[in-house]
């Protein structure tokens, strides 16, 4: 295989990674163009952008939008998203053993998780790491079910946790996954 078509296999795999997480963001945090203050009191804007732990790189962008129309544009918005879901997957194949070695929706909705956590707080999980990898789903889900985690965002961590059960059977009709 030539170094070019490894390169573009690379590309669309990132793509693809990048646009299933950040479908699974987008539908767990909403959009918000004006900041808003989030449920643990920190000013918040777009796609559950965390004005005081944002990178200096997106404030400045996010600032000066402001400073025009009190509000942020939704390309602004995705584009920062872009970028934070690829520093992300980057830190996360260098953080998350057996990360890299997942299939395209497990690395997605860990990604999700990351972005709603931290990879530093996703990491502390490692008895659910260990479970998912070892493809133990239902031992997974259990314990990520009996954590702060799944009772603090219930409704995302149901989702996600609901994700790895799919990706492990291979069916996108869960229906016809329990009928297996």
């Amino acid at each position: 295989m030539s170094a070019d078509l490894l390169i573009k296999q690379v590309d669309q795999y990132f793509f693809y990674l990048s646009n299933v997480s950040m479908e699974l963001i987008k539908n767990a945090e909403g959009w918000r163009n004006k900041v808003y203050i989030d449920d643990l009191g920190n000013p918040t804007i777009g796609w559950g952008f965390d004005l005081r732990s944002l990178d200096n790189k997106y404030t400045h962008i996010i600032d000066e939008e402001l400073k025009k129309s009190n509000e942020i544009s939704l390309s602004t918005g995705n584009l920062i998203l872009q970028h934070k879901i690829t520093d992300l997957v980057m830190e996360m194949n260098l953080k998350i053993e057996n990360f890299k070695d997942s299939d395209t929706l497990t690395q997605a909705t860990l990604v999700d998780m990351a972005y709603n956590m931290g990879v530093n707080s996703l990491q502390e999980f490692k008895n659910f790491l260990h479970l998912l990898f070892t493809k133990q789903i239902i031992e997974a889900i259990n314990d990520m079910a009996s954590t702060l985690y799944y009772a603090q965002v219930k409704d995302r961590a149901t989702r996600n946790l609901l994700n790895f059960f799919i990706a492990e059977n291979k069916c996108f009709n869960y229906s016809i996954c329990l009928l297996k």
